[in-house]
């Protein structure tokens, strides 16, 4: 069954025990994010034994555990992102399909004072990951599409917001794109994304971008095995991405791997 429950945990100086269950249907991601002085958490639902049609689910602290807050319908939820503009607060689901539809509407929320409330859609495909970023004054949002049907080389998009709402601003080209993260460093900014599949192959590359001033273009395509997570992090101001490989065609015994960046190169 999908029925299973999520579960917090709670640092208690030494090790992470069990605070609180967290009621979840095919729970994909966790989104943690304060409002002035309210802490939420937000919890992505994909499916059930029965649908993907089905709420995901907004929790707030009432200072001893999380309740529930509000509920959100969503159709095959792969991911949720929290994010400010100015003063504005916005919380984007990536819905992966609608109704068996791989061609989805993912949306983004915004805060109203009370509640999140409809903001703008967003037509995806597949869609896996979602990630904010500022670059300068400007806001950005990236979708990582991961599949239209049995066709898995579908771009990924970067959208801009121009001051009302995010409009496309750059494609990504992509092969069953699993996930994506952002990196700011020094001058630089990086963006890996994870390709999962073309289709063929669970043997494809996944990309490591670096944003020339006006867009992000290649820097190294890096070898990797049916990749489902990418995490670019950094240690005394070196960066390093982290790459979860899940298969290749022959196994799912394949070792995920942690790249340093050197020379611009990651090794």
């Amino acid at each position: 069954t999908y029925r299973v429950d999520s579960g917090l945990y709670q640092w208690n100086g030494t090790e992470f025990v069990w605070r609180q269950a967290i009621p979840t249907n095919g729970a994909t991601d966790c989104e943690f994010f304060t409002i002035g002085d309210e802490h939420y958490l937000a919890v992505a639902n994909s499916r059930s034994d029965a649908t993907y049609d089905l709420n995901s689910t907004v929790y707030r602290w009432d200072g001893e555990r999380f309740v529930e807050f509000q509920s959100i319908p969503t159709n095959g939820a792969a991911d949720c992102e929290f994010f400010t503009i100015d003063d504005a607060s916005f919380l984007a689901i990536a819905n992966s399909q609608n109704g068996g539809k791989i061609d989805a509407v993912s949306l983004i929320y915004k805060w109203d004072g009370r509640t999140f409330i409809g903001f703008q859609p967003i037509t995806t495909q597949g869609a896996t990951d979602l990630e904010s970023l500022k670059i300068g004054n400007d806001p950005y949002l990236i979708v990582a599409n991961g599949h239209r049907g049995d066709l898995y080389g579908v771009d990924s998009r970067m959208y801009k917001w121009d001051g009302a709402s995010f409009v496309p601003y750059q494609i990504l080209p992509t092969q069953g794109a699993a996930a994506c993260d952002v990196l700011s460093s020094g001058s630089d900014i990086w963006l890996a994304v994870a390709n999962g599949r073309d289709g063929t192959t669970y043997d494809v590359a996944s990309t490591l971008y670096r944003w020339n001033g006006t867009r992000f273009v290649e820097s190294q395509a890096i070898p990797t095995h049916g990749a489902r997570d990418a995490a670019l992090f950094a240690i005394n101001g070196r960066p390093f991405l982290a790459i979860a490989n899940s298969r290749d065609d022959a196994t799912h015994d394949v070792a995920s791997a942690v790249l340093a960046l050197t020379n611009d190169t990651l090794r």
